[in-house]
Protein backbone atom coordinates (compact mmCIF):
# COMPACT_ATOMS: atom_id res chain seq x y z
CA UNK A 1 0.00 0.00 0.00
CA UNK A 2 1.41 3.35 -1.00
CA UNK A 3 2.48 5.98 1.46
CA UNK A 4 0.91 9.21 2.16
CA UNK A 5 3.96 10.75 4.11
CA UNK A 6 4.23 14.70 4.44
CA UNK A 7 6.62 15.49 6.83
CA UNK A 8 9.58 13.23 7.61
CA UNK A 9 10.64 15.03 10.76
CA UNK A 10 11.35 12.54 13.85
CA UNK A 11 9.32 13.17 16.89
CA UNK A 12 11.69 14.48 19.77
CA UNK A 13 13.03 11.58 22.20
CA UNK A 14 11.18 10.25 25.10
CA UNK A 15 13.93 9.29 27.00
CA UNK A 16 17.16 11.45 27.95
CA UNK A 17 20.48 10.11 26.65
CA UNK A 18 22.03 6.85 28.32
CA UNK A 19 24.41 8.33 31.23
CA UNK A 20 22.00 11.69 31.79
CA UNK A 21 21.25 11.91 35.16
CA UNK A 22 18.28 14.17 34.92
CA UNK A 23 20.06 17.42 35.35
CA UNK A 24 18.67 20.69 32.75
CA UNK A 25 19.59 23.54 32.14
CA UNK A 26 17.13 26.65 34.40
CA UNK A 27 14.12 27.04 33.44
CA UNK A 28 13.93 23.66 31.15
CA UNK A 29 11.59 20.95 31.91
CA UNK A 30 12.84 18.03 34.71
CA UNK A 31 13.86 14.62 32.65
CA UNK A 32 11.05 12.37 32.19
CA UNK A 33 10.62 10.10 35.11
CA UNK A 34 10.64 6.03 35.44
CA UNK A 35 8.13 4.58 34.10
CA UNK A 36 6.75 0.45 34.76
CA UNK A 37 6.90 -1.17 31.34
CA UNK A 38 5.48 -4.90 30.41
CA UNK A 39 6.22 -6.12 26.70
CA UNK A 40 7.32 -2.47 25.66
CA UNK A 41 4.29 -1.15 26.51
CA UNK A 42 3.63 1.16 28.91
CA UNK A 43 1.41 -0.72 32.38
CA UNK A 44 -0.59 2.68 33.42
CA UNK A 45 -1.86 3.06 30.08
CA UNK A 46 -3.21 -0.37 29.65
CA UNK A 47 -4.13 -0.59 33.00
CA UNK A 48 -6.19 2.52 32.56
CA UNK A 49 -8.11 1.30 29.81
CA UNK A 50 -8.75 -1.58 31.64
CA UNK A 51 -10.11 -0.10 34.05
CA UNK A 52 -12.34 2.13 31.23
CA UNK A 53 -13.58 -0.78 29.79
CA UNK A 54 -14.81 -2.80 32.96
CA UNK A 55 -16.44 0.31 34.23
CA UNK A 56 -18.49 0.65 30.41
CA UNK A 57 -18.89 -3.35 30.53
CA UNK A 58 -20.50 -3.57 34.14
CA UNK A 59 -22.54 -0.29 33.78
CA UNK A 60 -24.55 -2.06 30.72
CA UNK A 61 -24.63 -5.38 32.22
CA UNK A 62 -25.87 -3.71 35.47
CA UNK A 63 -28.23 -1.63 34.07
CA UNK A 64 -30.04 -4.28 32.23
CA UNK A 65 -30.67 -6.32 35.44
CA UNK A 66 -31.43 -4.07 37.90
CA UNK A 67 -33.67 -0.78 37.36
CA UNK A 68 -32.66 0.71 40.12
CA UNK A 69 -28.66 0.66 39.13
CA UNK A 70 -29.81 2.29 36.39
CA UNK A 71 -32.02 5.31 38.46
CA UNK A 72 -28.47 4.96 40.61
CA UNK A 73 -26.13 5.62 37.18
CA UNK A 74 -28.56 8.30 36.48
CA UNK A 75 -28.95 10.31 39.54
CA UNK A 76 -25.66 9.62 41.62
CA UNK A 77 -22.56 8.53 39.56
CA UNK A 78 -22.18 7.37 35.79
CA UNK A 79 -19.84 4.70 35.93
CA UNK A 80 -20.31 3.79 32.17
CA UNK A 81 -19.52 7.84 31.28
CA UNK A 82 -16.80 7.60 33.50
CA UNK A 83 -15.11 5.08 31.61
CA UNK A 84 -15.76 6.66 28.27
CA UNK A 85 -14.51 9.98 29.20
CA UNK A 86 -10.87 7.71 30.90
CA UNK A 87 -10.97 6.36 27.44
CA UNK A 88 -10.81 9.36 25.83
CA UNK A 89 -7.59 10.80 28.56
CA UNK A 90 -6.06 7.99 27.10
CA UNK A 91 -6.65 8.71 23.52
CA UNK A 92 -6.12 12.00 23.89
CA UNK A 93 -2.64 11.06 25.73
CA UNK A 94 -1.59 8.18 23.14
CA UNK A 95 -2.48 9.62 19.53
CA UNK A 96 0.23 12.54 19.77
CA UNK A 97 2.94 9.76 19.93
CA UNK A 98 1.03 7.64 17.66
CA UNK A 99 1.03 10.90 14.71
CA UNK A 100 4.27 12.56 15.37
CA UNK A 101 6.60 9.31 15.53
CA UNK A 102 7.28 9.69 11.91
CA UNK A 103 5.59 12.82 10.68
CA UNK A 104 3.22 10.58 8.09
CA UNK A 105 -0.33 11.34 8.36
CA UNK A 106 -0.85 8.53 5.88
CA UNK A 107 1.57 6.00 8.19
CA UNK A 108 -0.63 7.33 10.94
CA UNK A 109 -4.47 6.73 8.92
CA UNK A 110 -3.57 2.77 7.52
CA UNK A 111 -2.33 1.98 11.30
CA UNK A 112 -5.59 3.19 12.10
CA UNK A 113 -7.76 1.44 10.16
CA UNK A 114 -6.02 -2.09 10.54
CA UNK A 115 -6.26 -1.25 14.33
CA UNK A 116 -10.26 -0.37 14.59
CA UNK A 117 -12.16 -1.06 11.59
CA UNK A 118 -11.68 -5.06 11.23
CA UNK A 119 -13.09 -5.95 14.67
CA UNK A 120 -15.52 -3.40 14.07
CA UNK A 121 -16.53 -4.17 11.04
CA UNK A 122 -16.31 -7.85 12.69
CA UNK A 123 -18.88 -7.26 15.59
CA UNK A 124 -21.23 -5.59 13.02
CA UNK A 125 -21.61 -8.13 10.65
CA UNK A 126 -22.36 -10.26 14.31
CA UNK A 127 -25.01 -8.10 15.57
CA UNK A 128 -26.78 -7.77 12.36
CA UNK A 129 -26.41 -11.70 11.87
CA UNK A 130 -28.00 -11.79 15.77
CA UNK A 131 -31.11 -9.54 14.72
CA UNK A 132 -31.96 -11.59 12.20
CA UNK A 133 -31.90 -14.34 14.81
CA UNK A 134 -33.90 -12.29 16.94
CA UNK A 135 -31.09 -12.40 19.71
CA UNK A 136 -30.12 -8.47 19.38
CA UNK A 137 -32.20 -5.16 19.10
CA UNK A 138 -31.88 -2.66 16.12
CA UNK A 139 -34.09 0.13 15.95
CA UNK A 140 -37.63 0.50 13.70
CA UNK A 141 -35.54 3.46 12.05
CA UNK A 142 -32.59 0.97 11.16
CA UNK A 143 -34.68 -1.55 10.35
CA UNK A 144 -36.62 0.95 7.91
CA UNK A 145 -33.38 0.76 5.72
CA UNK A 146 -31.60 -1.42 7.17
CA UNK A 147 -28.61 -1.94 4.10
CA UNK A 148 -28.51 2.01 3.82
CA UNK A 149 -27.83 2.22 8.06
CA UNK A 150 -25.58 -0.64 7.76
CA UNK A 151 -23.46 1.12 5.18
CA UNK A 152 -23.53 4.11 7.35
CA UNK A 153 -22.60 2.35 10.56
CA UNK A 154 -19.88 1.05 8.59
CA UNK A 155 -18.18 5.01 8.65
CA UNK A 156 -17.55 4.40 12.69
CA UNK A 157 -18.70 8.31 12.20
CA UNK A 158 -22.57 7.38 12.27
CA UNK A 159 -23.03 9.73 15.46
CA UNK A 160 -21.98 12.68 13.28
CA UNK A 161 -24.04 11.28 10.40
CA UNK A 162 -27.64 11.33 12.31
CA UNK A 163 -28.31 7.81 12.04
CA UNK A 164 -29.41 4.67 14.42
CA UNK A 165 -26.35 2.77 15.42
CA UNK A 166 -26.05 -0.71 15.43
CA UNK A 167 -23.81 -0.93 18.40
CA UNK A 168 -24.53 1.74 21.18
CA UNK A 169 -21.12 1.92 22.14
CA UNK A 170 -19.95 2.83 18.86
CA UNK A 171 -20.79 6.74 19.45
CA UNK A 172 -17.41 7.49 21.19
CA UNK A 173 -16.07 5.99 18.39
CA UNK A 174 -16.60 8.71 16.21
CA UNK A 175 -15.26 11.18 18.25
CA UNK A 176 -12.42 9.73 18.31
CA UNK A 177 -12.24 9.62 14.63
CA UNK A 178 -12.91 13.24 14.73
CA UNK A 179 -10.26 13.66 16.91
CA UNK A 180 -7.65 11.85 14.84
CA UNK A 181 -8.46 14.35 11.47
CA UNK A 182 -8.51 17.17 13.97
CA UNK A 183 -4.65 15.99 15.22
CA UNK A 184 -3.74 15.18 11.70
CA UNK A 185 -4.71 18.60 10.49
CA UNK A 186 -2.92 20.25 13.11
CA UNK A 187 0.36 18.14 12.55
CA UNK A 188 0.09 19.52 8.77
CA UNK A 189 0.25 22.85 10.01
CA UNK A 190 2.52 22.94 12.43
CA UNK A 191 0.55 23.39 15.80
CA UNK A 192 0.34 19.98 16.72
CA UNK A 193 2.24 20.84 19.71
CA UNK A 194 0.26 23.64 21.20
CA UNK A 195 -1.67 21.27 23.35
CA UNK A 196 -2.29 23.32 26.05
CA UNK A 197 -3.48 26.25 24.20
CA UNK A 198 -5.57 23.76 22.05
CA UNK A 199 -7.29 22.31 25.42
CA UNK A 200 -7.86 26.12 27.15
CA UNK A 201 -9.81 26.45 23.57
CA UNK A 202 -11.49 23.66 24.14
CA UNK A 203 -13.09 24.09 27.48
CA UNK A 204 -13.53 28.08 27.88
CA UNK A 205 -15.93 27.70 24.38
CA UNK A 206 -17.91 25.03 26.10
CA UNK A 207 -18.92 27.75 28.55
CA UNK A 208 -18.95 30.45 26.44
CA UNK A 209 -20.34 29.11 22.98
CA UNK A 210 -22.03 25.92 23.97
CA UNK A 211 -25.61 27.68 24.89
CA UNK A 212 -26.00 29.44 21.54
CA UNK A 213 -23.77 27.16 18.53
CA UNK A 214 -27.01 24.55 17.83
CA UNK A 215 -25.47 21.16 16.42
CA UNK A 216 -26.72 18.78 13.57
CA UNK A 217 -26.55 21.68 11.03
CA UNK A 218 -26.44 19.71 8.25
CA UNK A 219 -29.22 17.17 9.40
CA UNK A 220 -31.31 19.22 11.73
CA UNK A 221 -34.04 21.50 11.05
CA UNK A 222 -32.29 24.87 10.41
CA UNK A 223 -32.41 24.41 6.67
CA UNK A 224 -29.84 26.89 4.23
CA UNK A 225 -28.72 28.70 7.36
CA UNK A 226 -27.13 25.90 9.04
CA UNK A 227 -25.86 24.58 5.42
CA UNK A 228 -24.30 27.64 4.20
CA UNK A 229 -22.62 27.81 7.86
CA UNK A 230 -21.08 24.56 7.60
CA UNK A 231 -20.24 25.62 4.04
CA UNK A 232 -18.17 28.93 5.42
CA UNK A 233 -16.89 27.51 7.65
CA UNK A 234 -15.09 24.18 6.29
CA UNK A 235 -13.72 26.97 3.50
CA UNK A 236 -12.33 29.01 6.50
CA UNK A 237 -10.72 26.19 7.83
CA UNK A 238 -9.30 25.30 4.60
CA UNK A 239 -7.41 28.55 3.04
CA UNK A 240 -6.02 28.74 6.84
CA UNK A 241 -4.73 24.74 6.58
CA UNK A 242 -3.84 25.71 2.41
CA UNK A 243 -1.76 28.97 3.70
CA UNK A 244 -0.40 27.36 6.74
CA UNK A 245 0.86 24.02 5.19
CA UNK A 246 4.29 23.86 4.64
CA UNK A 247 4.14 21.71 1.09
CA UNK A 248 1.71 21.77 -1.68
CA UNK A 249 1.20 18.10 -0.51
CA UNK A 250 0.97 18.77 2.85
CA UNK A 251 -1.73 21.29 1.90
CA UNK A 252 -3.95 19.33 -0.23
CA UNK A 253 -3.94 16.27 2.37
CA UNK A 254 -4.95 18.85 5.15
CA UNK A 255 -7.78 20.71 2.72
CA UNK A 256 -9.26 16.91 2.38
CA UNK A 257 -8.98 16.19 5.84
CA UNK A 258 -10.59 19.34 6.89
CA UNK A 259 -13.66 19.19 4.03
CA UNK A 260 -14.70 15.84 6.01
CA UNK A 261 -13.56 17.19 9.70
CA UNK A 262 -15.31 20.39 9.45
CA UNK A 263 -19.00 19.47 8.37
CA UNK A 264 -18.53 16.21 11.21
CA UNK A 265 -18.29 18.48 14.05
CA UNK A 266 -20.63 20.56 13.30
CA UNK A 267 -23.42 18.28 12.71
CA UNK A 268 -22.33 16.91 15.87
CA UNK A 269 -25.77 15.53 17.66
CA UNK A 270 -24.98 16.58 21.79
CA UNK A 271 -25.44 19.42 23.33
CA UNK A 272 -22.77 21.17 21.84
CA UNK A 273 -20.98 22.47 25.10
CA UNK A 274 -21.16 18.64 26.11
CA UNK A 275 -19.38 18.17 22.83
CA UNK A 276 -16.94 20.67 23.50
CA UNK A 277 -16.16 19.00 27.01
CA UNK A 278 -15.09 15.33 25.21
CA UNK A 279 -13.17 17.20 22.91
CA UNK A 280 -11.53 19.03 25.39
CA UNK A 281 -10.96 16.07 27.50
CA UNK A 282 -8.83 14.34 24.67
CA UNK A 283 -7.11 17.75 24.44
CA UNK A 284 -5.79 17.43 28.36
CA UNK A 285 -4.53 13.49 27.74
CA UNK A 286 -2.40 15.15 25.20
CA UNK A 287 -1.16 17.67 27.42
CA UNK A 288 -0.70 15.33 29.71
CA UNK A 289 1.62 13.18 27.31
CA UNK A 290 3.76 16.39 26.59
CA UNK A 291 4.07 16.40 30.46
CA UNK A 292 5.30 12.85 30.41
CA UNK A 293 8.45 13.81 27.31
CA UNK A 294 9.33 16.85 29.45
CA UNK A 295 8.38 18.85 26.69
CA UNK A 296 5.93 20.93 29.39
CA UNK A 297 6.86 21.85 32.74
CA UNK A 298 4.57 19.89 35.10
CA UNK A 299 3.40 22.66 36.62
CA UNK A 300 2.01 23.86 33.96
CA UNK A 301 0.34 20.28 33.05
CA UNK A 302 -1.43 19.84 36.49
CA UNK A 303 -2.93 22.87 36.59
CA UNK A 304 -4.42 22.21 33.01
CA UNK A 305 -5.56 18.98 34.25
CA UNK A 306 -7.06 20.35 37.63
CA UNK A 307 -8.45 23.36 35.73
CA UNK A 308 -9.88 21.20 33.59
CA UNK A 309 -12.22 19.50 36.40
CA UNK A 310 -13.27 22.84 37.46
CA UNK A 311 -14.20 24.23 34.19
CA UNK A 312 -16.45 20.99 33.48
CA UNK A 313 -18.20 21.27 36.60
CA UNK A 314 -18.92 25.26 36.26
CA UNK A 315 -19.87 23.85 32.94
CA UNK A 316 -22.17 21.45 34.03
CA UNK A 317 -24.01 23.60 36.55
CA UNK A 318 -24.59 26.46 33.79
CA UNK A 319 -26.38 24.59 31.60
CA UNK A 320 -27.93 21.69 33.65
CA UNK A 321 -31.21 22.11 34.76
CA UNK A 322 -32.75 19.91 37.21
CA UNK A 323 -35.30 17.23 35.27
CA UNK A 324 -36.98 14.10 35.74
CA UNK A 325 -35.46 11.62 33.16
CA UNK A 326 -38.18 9.53 31.53
CA UNK A 327 -36.77 6.32 31.09
CA UNK A 328 -35.82 5.21 35.00
CA UNK A 329 -37.61 8.12 36.69
CA UNK A 330 -34.48 9.70 37.83
CA UNK A 331 -34.22 13.34 39.12
CA UNK A 332 -30.97 14.62 37.16
CA UNK A 333 -29.42 17.48 38.78
CA UNK A 334 -25.15 18.85 37.53
CA UNK A 335 -23.55 17.10 40.33
CA UNK A 336 -23.46 13.33 38.83
CA UNK A 337 -21.87 14.48 35.67
CA UNK A 338 -19.38 16.75 37.61
CA UNK A 339 -18.61 13.62 39.89
CA UNK A 340 -18.59 11.53 37.09
CA UNK A 341 -16.04 13.30 34.90
CA UNK A 342 -14.11 14.69 37.84
CA UNK A 343 -13.58 10.89 38.57
CA UNK A 344 -11.75 9.96 35.88
CA UNK A 345 -9.43 13.03 35.73
CA UNK A 346 -8.39 11.91 39.05
CA UNK A 347 -8.02 8.23 38.16
CA UNK A 348 -6.22 9.34 35.06
CA UNK A 349 -3.78 11.87 37.32
CA UNK A 350 -3.32 9.21 40.04
CA UNK A 351 -2.08 6.54 37.70
CA UNK A 352 -0.02 9.35 35.79
CA UNK A 353 1.47 10.02 38.64
CA UNK A 354 1.91 6.25 39.90
CA UNK A 355 3.08 5.46 36.46
CA UNK A 356 6.33 3.77 37.65
CA UNK A 357 4.87 1.14 40.16
CA UNK A 358 3.70 -2.18 38.69
CA UNK A 359 -0.26 -3.33 38.55
CA UNK A 360 -1.75 -6.12 39.27
CA UNK A 361 -0.86 -8.20 35.81
CA UNK A 362 -4.52 -9.17 34.84
CA UNK A 363 -5.75 -5.59 34.99
CA UNK A 364 -3.39 -4.66 32.41
CA UNK A 365 -4.64 -7.20 30.59
CA UNK A 366 -7.89 -6.15 30.14
CA UNK A 367 -6.24 -2.68 28.98
CA UNK A 368 -4.35 -4.83 26.08
CA UNK A 369 -8.03 -6.76 25.49
CA UNK A 370 -10.13 -3.24 26.22
CA UNK A 371 -11.03 -2.56 22.32
CA UNK A 372 -12.91 -5.97 22.31
CA UNK A 373 -14.30 -5.46 25.82
CA UNK A 374 -15.76 -1.85 24.13
CA UNK A 375 -17.28 -3.20 21.45
CA UNK A 376 -18.12 -6.86 21.87
CA UNK A 377 -20.26 -6.79 25.38
CA UNK A 378 -23.17 -5.73 24.17
CA UNK A 379 -23.42 -8.49 21.51
CA UNK A 380 -22.70 -10.92 24.69
CA UNK A 381 -25.24 -9.21 26.80
CA UNK A 382 -28.32 -9.62 24.04
CA UNK A 383 -26.87 -13.39 23.03
CA UNK A 384 -26.67 -14.63 26.47
CA UNK A 385 -30.06 -15.34 28.12
CA UNK A 386 -30.50 -14.90 31.93
CA UNK A 387 -30.16 -17.86 34.25
CA UNK A 388 -33.67 -19.84 34.82
CA UNK A 389 -35.16 -19.54 38.32
CA UNK A 390 -34.88 -23.15 38.65
CA UNK A 391 -31.39 -23.14 37.63
CA UNK A 392 -29.94 -20.00 40.27
CA UNK A 393 -32.08 -21.28 42.91
CA UNK A 394 -30.03 -24.84 43.01
CA UNK A 395 -27.10 -22.57 43.94
CA UNK A 396 -28.99 -20.59 46.49
CA UNK A 397 -29.79 -17.58 44.77
CA UNK A 398 -32.04 -15.74 42.20
CA UNK A 399 -31.32 -15.37 38.66
CA UNK A 400 -29.55 -11.55 38.63
CA UNK A 401 -26.96 -12.39 40.08
CA UNK A 402 -25.57 -15.48 38.54
CA UNK A 403 -26.36 -13.54 34.88
CA UNK A 404 -24.38 -10.63 36.01
CA UNK A 405 -21.46 -12.76 36.93
CA UNK A 406 -21.67 -15.08 33.46
CA UNK A 407 -21.93 -12.01 31.27
CA UNK A 408 -19.45 -10.15 32.51
CA UNK A 409 -17.04 -12.88 32.09
CA UNK A 410 -18.07 -14.10 29.31
CA UNK A 411 -17.58 -10.98 27.86
CA UNK A 412 -13.29 -11.04 29.00
CA UNK A 413 -13.19 -14.44 27.26
CA UNK A 414 -15.23 -13.72 24.03
CA UNK A 415 -13.20 -10.36 24.04
CA UNK A 416 -9.99 -12.26 24.44
CA UNK A 417 -10.51 -14.89 21.31
CA UNK A 418 -11.62 -11.79 19.59
CA UNK A 419 -8.34 -10.00 20.08
CA UNK A 420 -6.54 -13.17 19.21
CA UNK A 421 -8.28 -14.02 15.79
CA UNK A 422 -9.27 -10.91 14.86
CA UNK A 423 -7.49 -8.15 16.35
CA UNK A 424 -3.74 -9.10 16.62
CA UNK A 425 -3.41 -10.68 12.90
CA UNK A 426 -5.01 -7.20 11.39
CA UNK A 427 -2.64 -4.98 13.94
CA UNK A 428 0.06 -7.46 12.50
CA UNK A 429 -1.12 -6.57 9.12
CA UNK A 430 -0.88 -2.59 9.48
CA UNK A 431 2.17 -2.52 11.16
CA UNK A 432 4.11 -4.95 8.56
CA UNK A 433 2.36 -2.28 5.68
CA UNK A 434 3.33 0.76 7.56
CA UNK A 435 7.17 0.03 8.59
CA UNK A 436 10.25 1.64 8.12
CA UNK A 437 13.25 2.37 9.43
CA UNK A 438 13.49 5.13 11.86
CA UNK A 439 14.93 8.50 10.33
CA UNK A 440 18.13 9.61 11.66
CA UNK A 441 19.61 13.16 11.88
CA UNK A 442 22.47 13.10 8.68
CA UNK A 443 24.93 14.16 11.29
CA UNK A 444 24.33 11.20 13.57
CA UNK A 445 26.36 8.51 13.82
CA UNK A 446 24.84 5.40 12.00
CA UNK A 447 22.42 3.14 13.25
CA UNK A 448 23.73 0.43 16.12
CA UNK A 449 21.32 -2.66 16.37
CA UNK A 450 20.89 -4.03 19.68
CA UNK A 451 18.51 -6.81 20.79
CA UNK A 452 14.87 -5.90 22.08
CA UNK A 453 15.33 -3.89 25.38
CA UNK A 454 14.29 -5.89 28.42
CA UNK A 455 10.87 -5.34 30.28
CA UNK A 456 12.61 -2.52 33.22
CA UNK A 457 15.97 -1.03 31.58
CA UNK A 458 18.38 -0.58 34.47
CA UNK A 459 18.81 2.88 33.49
CA UNK A 460 16.65 5.21 34.87
CA UNK A 461 15.52 6.46 31.73
CA UNK A 462 12.26 6.75 30.48
CA UNK A 463 11.06 4.04 27.93
CA UNK A 464 9.79 4.52 24.37
CA UNK A 465 6.08 5.00 23.79
CA UNK A 466 5.78 1.45 21.88
CA UNK A 467 2.43 0.82 24.29
CA UNK A 468 1.22 4.30 23.72
CA UNK A 469 0.69 3.61 20.21
CA UNK A 470 0.81 0.68 19.26
CA UNK A 471 -2.49 -1.73 20.23
CA UNK A 472 -7.82 3.50 21.32
CA UNK A 473 -9.76 3.48 22.47
CA UNK A 474 -11.81 2.91 22.47
CA UNK A 475 -10.62 3.66 21.76
CA UNK A 476 -10.70 3.92 21.54
CA UNK A 477 -8.92 4.39 23.10
CA UNK A 478 -6.72 0.90 21.27
CA UNK A 479 -3.67 -1.36 21.96
CA UNK A 480 -6.90 -2.95 23.38
CA UNK A 481 -5.31 -6.29 23.32
CA UNK A 482 -5.22 -10.20 25.03
CA UNK A 483 -1.94 -11.64 24.66
CA UNK A 484 0.80 -9.48 24.03
CA UNK A 485 2.81 -9.62 20.63
CA UNK A 486 6.56 -8.82 20.87
CA UNK A 487 7.64 -6.76 18.24
CA UNK A 488 10.82 -8.82 16.54
CA UNK A 489 12.01 -5.72 15.12
CA UNK A 490 15.62 -5.25 17.35
CA UNK A 491 15.89 -1.23 18.18
CA UNK A 492 18.07 1.20 17.12
CA UNK A 493 20.70 2.59 19.93
CA UNK A 494 19.82 6.12 20.79
CA UNK A 495 21.95 8.62 18.72
CA UNK A 496 24.44 11.31 19.85
CA UNK A 497 21.98 14.94 20.42
CA UNK A 498 18.92 12.59 20.15
CA UNK A 499 17.29 10.38 22.05
CA UNK A 500 15.16 7.01 20.97
CA UNK A 501 12.15 7.75 18.36
CA UNK A 502 8.88 6.82 20.29
CA UNK A 503 6.80 3.48 19.33
CA UNK A 504 3.64 2.95 19.58
CA UNK A 505 1.02 1.49 22.45
CA UNK A 506 -2.30 2.11 19.92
Amino acid sequence: MPRSDVDDTPTPALTPRRGDTGATRPGTPAAPARTATSAGRFDFLDALRGIAAMAVVVQHAAEFIWPDYLRFSIDTFRLGEFGVVLFFLVSGFIIPASLEKYGSVGTFWVGRFFRLFPLYWFCLVVALALAALGRYHLSEEYLSAPWLWSAVNATMVQQFIAGPLAIGASWSLAYEMVFYLAMSILLLVGLNKRSVPIAVTLLGAAGVVGAWVPGRLLTGDHGWPGVLTVISATAAVAVFVAFRAGSARAAVVGVGLAVVAVPLALNQPERVWFSLLLFGTMAVGTVMYRMMTASLRPVIGWSVLVGAVLVIAVVHRVYVSPHVEPLAGAFVTWKPEAVTFGAAYALFGLGYALRARRWPRFVPYLGRISYSLYLVHTLVLYATPWWSEELAARIGLTPQWPTFVTWVLLTVAVSALTYRFVEAPFHSLGRRLTRRPPIVAADAAPAVLAEPAPTMSPAPTEPTVEAVVRGTHPAAVDARTGLPERDSRPEPREQPGRGTPPESQE
